[in-house]
């Protein structure tokens, strides 16, 4: 049973490029075996943005479940489990059924350290109030999935543009930490110490114009400036 709540994936496919200087090497401890950047990507990890050699205790760390297939698995047990449930007249509509698996849905997704819990707070509440409109019979079960659907499409979308500015930010701190040590050449590798300074921004000059007019005549008048 395929559902919105299915296709929510942990982020880390969007990677931050970096290059791994002499003087982080010794202090980092090397490059990442698993994608380009440092060993255990500090700076992604601790913002939120997964790899799967992040640390226990960053925020970047997915413990077992990097990619939540076993969350998606989880989810889809409950959703079944309590889809059977109300057909079996156990539970009582739509919106009972929702409510019976909103709470192992949110579980899967904690212990996978989903770091976006809000979209997935969104989603389950949604889920009920299709649920409620379902057995008032203001929408079909078509429309309650094709809506479904739409905002699954809307979270994972948020889901990604959230990834993307944490790459984002990661990249310009990594860039900002490189710049440090421009200039020092004792510290830095060569490929560091080959990089262009930054030119500063040069302030333009303001220039004072004078003009001057003087009729000639018949509303004719010239105009100078200089």
């Amino acid at each position: 049973m395929h559902t919105a709540v299915q296709s929510i994936r942990s982020p880390g496919s969007t990677a931050a490029i970096c290059v791994c200087m002499l003087l982080a090497t010794s202090i980092i401890g090397g490059c990442s075996s698993v994608g380009p950047g440092f060993a255990n990507h500090p700076i992604d990890c601790a913002v939120g943005f997964a790899w799967a050699d992040c640390l226990p205790g960053t925020a970047g760390y997915r413990g077992p479940d990097p990619n939540g297939k076993v969350a998606s698995e989880k989810v889809r047990a409950a959703i079944a489990e309590c889809g059977q449930k109300r057909l079996a007249k156990e539970i009582n509509g739509f919106k009972a059924s929702a409510e019976c698996s909103n709470p192992k849905i949110i579980a899967a997704w904690q212990e996978a350290q989903f770091p976006y819990m809000n979209l997935i707070f969104v989603l389950t509440a949604a889920r009920v109030v299709g649920g409620e409109n379902m057995d008032k019979g203001k929408i079909t079960e078509a429309e309650y999935n094709l809506q479904l659907a739409e905002l699954n499409s809307r979270i994972t979308a948020e889901e990604q543009r959230r990834n993307l500015a944490k790459s984002n930010a990661s990249a310009a701190q990594m860039q900002a930490a490189g710049s440090l040590v421009q200039g020092l050449g004792a510290l830095q590798s060569a490929q560091v110490a080959s990089r262009p300074m930054l030119s500063p921004i040069q302030t333009p000059q303001r220039r004072t114009i004078n003009c001057n007019s003087i009729g000639l005549g018949g509303g004719i008048t010239n105009t100078t400036c200089n």
